[in-house]
Order: C-alpha cells, then sequence, then structure tokens
C-alpha cells in the first residue's frame, strides 16, 4: 500500500511539472517601446507575429525574453528587458525590468508594453474571468515624474491591445517616481477562446533630466494547476482512509 501512495505523489509531481510545459506551445511575446513619434516593436526569438516585427535589437537570444537597448524619442535605454511565457508561467505572467531609462528633458512621456498573445485554457492558462494582481518597484529622481501601470486582456487576441483596445484588467495610475513599491489588484473577462494581455509601463518625465530603474511585473493565478492539485490530494487521502479504515 505504500508503494500506492508514493506513485499517486509521484503522479502528482509530474502532473505539476506537466502543466507549466503545455502552456509554451502556442503563446508569442513582443515589447513595444514608444516616446513621442519615435516606436520600436520588437518580437520574441525571431518568431514574428501580427503587430510585431523582430528587430536585431532583441539580443537575448531566448525565447521569452526580449532585451531592448537603446534610444526612443529623447529617451534612452540600458536595459529594458521583457519577461514573459515560455520563460515565465503566470507567477508572473509578464515582467518589466528596466535599468537607466533615462531622458535629457524631452517632453514626450515613454511608453513600455509587453504582449503576449496566444493564452488559452487548452495551453494551461485561465480563461473566463481573470483575477489579476500587478506590482512595481523601483527609483528616479524627481518626486514630479509620474508613472502608470496598467494591463488590458483583450478577447480578440490582439497584440499589444492596450489603453483604448483592450479591456482594464489592474490599474495604477500617476504616482510619484521618487520612490515606490506598489501593487493593485483587478478584474476582467477574457472571453472563451485565445486571448492576449498587455503590460503597459507609462513613465513622464515633464520635462526633467530623469533616471528610472525598477521592475514592473503581472501575476495571473493558475486554475489549472490548482485543480490537479486538488485532483491529486484528493486521491491521496482517499487511498489513506481506504487504509486506515482496514487496519
Amino acid at each position: 500500500m505504500r508503494k500506492k501512495h508514493q506513485a499517486v505523489l509521484a503522479l502528482l509531481a509530474c502532473s505539476l511539472l506537466i502543466a507549466p510545459v503545455a502552456a509554451r506551445a502556442s503563446t508569442n511575446l513582443g515589447l513595444q517601446v514608444t516616446s513621442g513619434a519615435a516606436q520600436a516593436t520588437l518580437c520574441d526569438n525571431n518568431v514574428d507575429f501580427t503587430g510585431c516585427t523582430h528587430n536585431a535589437n532583441d539580443n537575448s537570444g531566448s525565447a521569452g525574453k526580449i532585451n531592448f537597448d537603446g534610444s526612443v524619442g529623447g529617451w534612452n535605454e540600458n536595459t529594458d528587458v521583457g519577461l514573459g511565457p515560455p520563460l515565465l508561467h503566470l507567477r508572473p505572467l509578464l515582467d518589466i525590468s528596466y535599468s537607466q531609462l533615462s531622458t535629457n528633458g524631452t517632453s514626450d512621456p515613454i511608453k513600455i508594453a509587453l504582449t503576449v498573445i496566444g493564452l488559452d485554457l487548452s495551453g494551461g492558462f485561465p480563461t473566463g474571468l481573470l483575477q489579476a494582481l500587478q506590482t512595481i518597484g523601483g527609483n528616479g529622481n524627481h518626486a514630479s515624474t509620474t508613472i502608470s501601470l496598467q494591463a488590458f486582456v483583450d478577447a480578440q487576441n490582439r497584440a499589444f491591445c492596450g489603453a483604448g483596445c483592450g479591456t482594464a484588467l489592474t490599474n495604477l495610475l500617476n504616482f510619484s517616481s521618487s520612490h515606490y513599491d506598489l501593487s493593485s489588484s483587478g478584474m476582467a473577462n477574457a472571453g472563451s477562446g485565445p486571448y492576449s494581455v498587455t503590460l503597459e509601463l507609462t513613465i513622464d518625465s515633464h520635462g526633467l533630466d530623469e533616471n528610472e530603474t525598477g521592475d514592473a511585473r503581472l501575476d495571473i493565478p493558475e486554475p489549472a494547476t490548482l485543480s490537479v492539485l486538488g485532483a491529486g490530494l484528493l486521491a491521496f487521502g482517499t487511498g489513506l482512509r481506504k487504509r486506515l479504515l482496514r487496519a
């Protein structure tokens, strides 16, 4: 009987490992940086999809990670890193890391958008009503610089479907950039088919010389893994109860 229980636990462990792997088949990641009329759009690991054309500045060389070094409008970046599936699997789903993001007094804000398309239940991702948590932490030069962090879901599975396109999932709007460590939660309907999620970070220095470093992320709990865990624990508990009754 002990061997049977050990087999159940082994099956449970394998199931928990398989669930994240299954979600890695159909998703694509893109990073878009915009300031004024200037824009750079990169897609992950040379995989082109609608709304995202690969750019040589993506030097990460690995799926699920996009690196961007360079200038967009009046902003210089060293380095923007976008992380998502398949490197990350829901905890967090998307992560924007920015280091020495600086400007020489431009009046144009900068927007960094990280998008993932092709999320659906068949890949282990939740559909229907999504619950999400976003967090951000970092530092800047000026308290008058304002930052916003928003996440959007799009049931039509469009890339970079953010403000004015997707449905708002979470919001942190217009907070000071001198030092910040904030979080917010929210929910939105992703529909029943493939959908996209976009995380947008906007920084406005209001014409000041600014230098920003921080990290922003979006988490969406995964019901599929929780279901597998619950089923495994139920099977284990049922077997243990039968064993105790026979004892």
